[in-house]
């Protein structure tokens, strides 16, 4: 029975410290973002719950993002420039503020999937977290999320690499970490893709399907 008692009152206090801070909408959908449009934006509220002023930090996760698009994060300081993943804020009690996230196109078709996880940085147990979707569902992402398990190997590597067997590759392209594409390789399952002519460093090795839709991106090191 005292183990029962103890699993609700941990289950309790999680809830609670949960509740301390909250990031709404949990999901928020931009539709109709156009090549011609300078910037969309996804509109979120994160508000303290606590009884005293609390810092928080807030966290960017760009779950899926076209080549040629960046996004941006508002809160309620300041608008970060695009390479700005984190940063901490303050907020008083019961206070509510904005936590917006921005994408900008640059003129090309696309879309974009980003997560901010708000944490308290005296209590990282107290968090809220919300996915902005911009020219993307929900539910196109649970589909995305089904090629996870797409792998680069080895990894690192010195010359040559292999991908993981999946029917529904139909390229495999490998850009610098500038977004510049270097070498595009129509897949084959088993191959090898060379890269000795390229020096050591940090590529990205994006998988697309037959119809050049971006499945997912992997990180691969050259030695």
């Amino acid at each position: 029975m005292q183990h029962y008692l103890l699993l609700l009152i941990l289950f309790l206090s999680a809830g609670q410290l949960s509740a301390q801070v909250t990031l709404e909408p949990q999901q928020i959908v931009v539709t109709e973002v156009s090549p011609d449009s300078t910037q969309a934006i996804g509109y979120g509220r994160v508000k303290n719950n606590a009884d005293e002023t609390r810092t928080y930090r807030w966290v960017r996760t760009i779950r899926s993002i076209s080549e040629g698009w960046e996004t941006a994060v508002c809160d309620t300081n300041l608008c970060y420039l695009p390479y700005v993943d984190s940063m901490e804020f303050e907020l008083s009690a019961q206070l509510e503020a904005n936590m917006n996230v921005y994408v900008y196109p640059n003129e090309l078709e696309g879309s974009a999937v980003v997560e901010v996880k708000v944490v308290d940085v005296a209590n990282p147990e107290v968090s809220a977290s919300a996915v902005y979707y911009f020219n993307a569902s929900p539910s196109s992402t649970r589909k995305r999320e089904r090629h996870k398990n797409l792998q680069v190997y080895p990894n690192p590597t010195r010359n040559i690499f292999q991908v993981t067997n999946s029917e529904a590759v139909g390229k495999v392209v490998l850009f610098n970490l500038l977004g510049r594409e270097l070498k595009s390789f129509s897949y084959i399952p088993g191959d090898l893709y060379r890269m000795d002519n390229l020096p050591k460093g940090t590529y990205l090795v994006q998988f697309q399907d037959r119809d050049g839709r971006i499945l997912v991106t992997r990180v691969l090191n050259k030695l």
